[in-house]
């Protein structure tokens, strides 16, 4: 039977695991703490092809796959990371078709992140279960400026990209709540709808540490002349859908600060800020 399972579906990939393990070894050899990321952004194809994360499947799926590579590597890793910028690989996988899968879905990029979100809590318990004592989980994560703070349509696009960018993933994992602007903005998206009863408490078991990758802030502007600049989040080129579901009026001004290769503005001050 398990010659007719497709690779990535329910085979668990022997190799792979020994690569991992023998990588293991060799840093512990070495004196470096082996610190793990279960998922970036590297969803099996045969997975993808049932709806990927927009399938709450998937949820479950990951929780597998969490317990596989503990049976694998738990007796020598301590320090365990789920998801790596969940933003990426949903809005930016199935919003804005930016990254993998490459889909342009607004509903199936906000059912991807509470499912996400979902498998987060799901591995955590899992793995606590089983005895792992350091779990977290690591966020992109921006200053939501106003391009002018006495106008209000700026600040309310300001209040809905800091929604999209950070508080639809700092609060369900930290607080246990979906943010009440949230649930109201994304209401046309389904996000009420996939949000099922024992979801948050799930969502919100404890951690240890909260990773934080922050590259720079975010100028906002709601005004529609104000599009076309080089520096909003994610440092990708405007696509022809966006990320930003049910906000596509955003804007990222210029700033006229120093850039990077990849056009990131260069502003250290915004870490100490965030």
């Amino acid at each position: 039977s398990w010659a007719r399972v497709r690779p990535g579906d329910r085979a668990v990939n022997r190799e792979g695991l020994d690569f991992y393990s023998r990588l293991v070894d060799e840093l512990l050899e070495a004196g470096v703490l082996p610190w793990l990321t279960l998922y970036h952004w590297d969803l099996p194809q045969a997975l993808e092809e049932k709806g990927g994360w927009a399938n709450r499947d998937t949820a479950y799926r990951f929780a597998e796959y969490a317990n596989d590579v503990y049976s694998a590597l738990g007796d020598r890793v301590q320090h365990w990371t789920t998801f790596n910028e969940p933003f990426c690989s949903s809005l930016l996988g199935y919003g804005s078709g930016v990254h993998a899968p490459g889909r342009q879905e607004p509903a199936a990029a906000i059912a991807a992140v509470h499912h996400q979100h979902l498998a987060h809590g799901l591995a955590v318990n899992a793995l606590r279960e089983r005895g792992a004592q350091h779990l977290g989980i690591t966020l992109n994560l921006s200053n939501s400026i106003p391009r002018d703070s006495q106008d209000p349509v700026d600040l309310d696009a300001a209040r809905r990209f800091d929604s999209l960018q950070n508080r639809i993933f700092l609060d369900p994992i930290l607080r246990g709540a979906y943010p009440e602007d949230s649930l109201r903005d994304l209401a046309p998206f389904g996000l009420p709808d996939v949000i099922l009863p024992g979801d948050l408490e799930l969502i919100s078991a404890p951690l240890e540490f909260l990773g934080v990758n922050h590259y720079h802030d975010d100028l906002i502007s709601g005004h529609a002349d104000d599009a076309g600049s080089d520096g909003h989040s994610g440092g990708a080129e405007r696509a022809s859908a966006s990320p930003w579901i049910g906000s596509e009026d955003i804007a990222f001004p210029s700033r006229g600060l120093p850039r990077t290769a990849m056009g990131w503005e260069v502003n250290p001050d915004g870490l100490r800020k965030l």
